[in-house]
């Protein structure tokens, strides 16, 4: 089995570290955001602040991908993926199982989305925008995985000086820190 991945700095380009600090700043952001939820309820125990519990579980995503961005976890999956179907003999076939990966993913994300919106129904809307962010990113990561040579030669491709790459990750993360900030605001005025 041979894996062409080390771990170390997946992206050290200048855009690579704007990332991970876009990353880090969203998380510090959605912190924010969990602790004026918890302030908003005088720090009531579950299930009376299920907000709380979002943008916590959001801040550890985030943490997680800011990681993961240099690290380039997903580098390492596709590299596993691809030994394992080179050893299980269907590598000839990837591009048949990398489109059913794709469409399970967006099969799977809409699922996702559509139970964790009835779950946040009666929350606030900003946590539904987050969560759109989220879902959003996610899906960009899990296709950047699965590695398509078109997916990785359109997000190399540039608009107005900016790769595709940057633009639809940052989108996402960007999304995220808006809403925590709109948040934040919100429940301070509505003290």
């Amino acid at each position: 089995m041979t894996i062409n991945w080390e771990p170390g700095i997946g992206d050290p380009t200048a855009m690579g570290w704007v990332t991970v600090v876009a990353y880090f700043v969203t998380m510090g952001l959605c912190y924010r955001a969990a602790k004026t939820a918890k302030n908003q309820t005088g720090g009531l125990p579950a299930p009376a602040n299920k907000e709380q519990y979002f943008w916590l579980a959001a801040t550890m995503i985030l943490a997680f991908l800011g990681v993961n961005k240099q690290l380039d976890l997903q580098s390492l999956f596709t590299e596993l993926a691809r030994e394992l179907s080179r050893l299980q003999g269907w590598y000839a076939d990837r591009r048949t199982y990398q489109a059913l990966f794709i469409q399970f993913l967006g099969i799977a994300g809409l699922g996702l989305g559509t139970v964790l919106f009835f779950m946040l129904r009666k929350m606030a809307n900003s946590l539904k925008v987050a969560l759109l962010g989220f879902i959003f990113l996610g899906i960009f990561v899990l296709v950047r995985a699965a590695s398509f040579h078109n997916v990785d030669e359109f997000l190399g491709e540039e608009f107005l000086g900016w790769r595709w790459n940057w633009i639809l990750e940052l989108t996402g993360i960007f999304t995220i820190a808006v809403t925590c900030i709109y948040y934040v605001q919100k429940r301070s005025i509505d003290k």
